[in-house]
This record gives structure tokens, C-alpha cells and sequence, in this order.
């Protein structure tokens, strides 16, 4: 039986149409490939309960991660830098090159679009105007 793989999405309040709908095509491509089961997608206003302290919730998901999302439109908050910041202290991956590191950061992202499911999400490595690489 293989291993879960998590991925943790940090994004700021405003940005929750594009992290949650990241999200839902994560679980999808996880459901296309069978391996629905074996994805677990933390967002923090699905996975920190009302009243509960934050950071303890953050960093035991941050020791869990896989794969760390960023998404970034310019709205960030200091909470995505702390999470960026733990999540390189915790695992640090200097052993990997730069395009082995499990970290995607999304920019330039047009949340009028993507609530509307039409979005376009564009990677580092891509130029701006141009749409998400298909990888």
C-alpha cells in the first residue's frame, strides 16, 4: 500500500477561491489516478478548527508535508511567510536542485477568473502572460 502524500497550500484570506479550487483539482487528479485515498490537502480554514491555537496545528502539518504551495497574487499575509519559513526549517532539501525542491509557488493569478473556474494559474518558471506549463 503506498505512503499518503500531503500537500500544504499557504495562501492569504483573500485568496481562498484559488487555494480551495487548487485544492479540488489536486483531489481530482489524485481520484483520476486511484489515488484519491492517498491525498491529504490542508488548508488551514478546513484544518484548524474555530478557537484553536494555529501554530501548533501549522507546524505538525508542516512536519507532515510533502509538497508546499504557495500562492501568491500580492495579498500576502505574514502567516504564508512564517509558513514558508518553517516549512525550510523543517525541510530543508538542500541535497536537491532547485527544480527537484517540493515547493510551487503560483503567482499572478486573476481570482475574477479562477472563481469563475476559467482560471489560469501561472508556475515560476513560466513567463508572465503565459498560462500554467502542462507538466
Amino acid at each position: 500500500m503506498a505512503d499518503r502524500t500531503c500537500a500544504f497550500i499557504s495562501y492569504a484570506n483573500q485568496d481562498f477561491v484559488i487555494a480551495n479550487e487548487i485544492r479540488k483539482q489536486l483531489t481530482h487528479l489524485a481520484q483520476l489516478g486511484m489515488g484519491g485515498s492517498f491525498l491529504d490537502c490542508f488548508l488551514d480554514t478546513e484544518s484548524i478548527e474555530p478557537g484553536q491555537r494555529y501554530e501548533p496545528v501549522i507546524r505538525s502539518a508542516l512536519a507532515k508535508t510533502d509538497w508546499l504551495i504557495v500562492i501568491f497574487t500580492g495579498d500576502q499575509s505574514v502567516y504564508c511567510g512564517y509558513e514558508i519559513g518553517m516549512y525550510s526549517i523543517m525541510k530543508p532539501h538542500d541535497d536537491k536542485p532547485l527544480h527537484e525542491k517540493p515547493v510551487v509557488c503560483l503567482h499572478d493569478v486573476d481570482q475574477k477568473k479562477a472563481s469563475r473556474g476559467g482560471g489560469r494559474l501561472q508556475h515560476d518558471a513560466d513567463p508572465p502572460g503565459r498560462p500554467l506549463s502542462n507538466r
